[in-house]
């Protein structure tokens, strides 16, 4: 009887082993094959049906449109959509690029008109939209009182109109104004305080006498001659003119 050695035992042992441990792979594998197996062919009996109702609905589909097209046509844009397909994947992004930005801009749009709401808000409260309301009924009032001929002449002495305020606006005029009113307003109130009966000419004679009484009336006496004088040396020279045109 032949007795084997420790270490062929340990070999032996060794391929024992190994090829134990190849049939549970090959095992494993045949299992993990047959459940591939399997689920195909429960995939399979589940997309059959739909397959079929699929391609029975393409059938009626294409039945509406059988006299436009035809398989040709239907294979030709396959083609050309496949050969396209990195444009179109491109588009795609940029689309979903562009549907990004609107997004954005929806927010910011959104900030903004809360912003111009509260800006709104606020003029309303300091009373614009009021002062503009009257303005636009002083507008009204203007446009259904004055003609198209008003217009005109008002546009033709608007420069003389300017020139006026301008004088009015200077400040020795602003001054002589504001005396000119506090005097009108003192006189109102004498006017309201005294009598009824008017001055006796003793009593205007008596005025008179006043030195700032004589230099007032002296004054206007003046003013009212230089402003006769202007108008007439206007209306002279209007009078040329209109000779001058033919229409005297």
């Amino acid at each position: 009887m032949t007795v084997q050695s420790p270490d062929r035992t340990a070999v032996l042992e060794a391929k024992i082993d190994a090829l134990t441990e190849q049939v549970a792979r090959i095992a494993a594998e045949a299992r993990e094959q047959r459940m591939r197996r399997e689920a195909w062919d429960e995939l399979r009996l589940d997309v059959t049906p739909l397959l079929g109702q699929a391609m029975e609905s393409a059938g009626r589909q294409l039945e509406d449109v059988q006299e436009f097209t035809s398989v040709d046509d239907l294979v030709r844009l396959l083609k050309r959509i496949l050969r396209n397909i990195n444009r179109i994947e491109e588009t795609f992004g940029r689309f979903e690029s562009a549907l990004e930005f609107l997004d954005d801009v929806g927010t910011l749009g959104d900030e903004a008109f809360v912003k111009a709401l509260r800006s709104l808000e606020t003029l309303e409260q300091r009373g614009y939209f009021s002062f503009a309301k009257a303005g636009f009924d002083v507008v009204d009032r203007v446009v259904t009182t004055y003609g198209e001929e008003d217009v005109k002449a008002l546009g033709d002495n608007v420069v003389t109109m300017l020139d006026t305020v301008k004088e009015i606006t200077q400040p020795d005029m602003l001054a002589l104004l504001q005396r000119m009113i506090d005097a009108l307003q003192a006189q109102q109130q004498v006017i309201e305080e005294e009598g009824a009966e008017p001055p006796s000419l003793f009593s205007l004679l008596r005025k008179m006498r006043d030195p700032n009484v004589r230099r007032g009336i002296n004054r206007a006496l003046d003013t009212l001659g230089s402003v006769t004088a202007e108008t007439s040396a206007a209306t002279v020279h209007e009078i040329q003119e209109m000779k001058q045109k033919g229409a005297l």
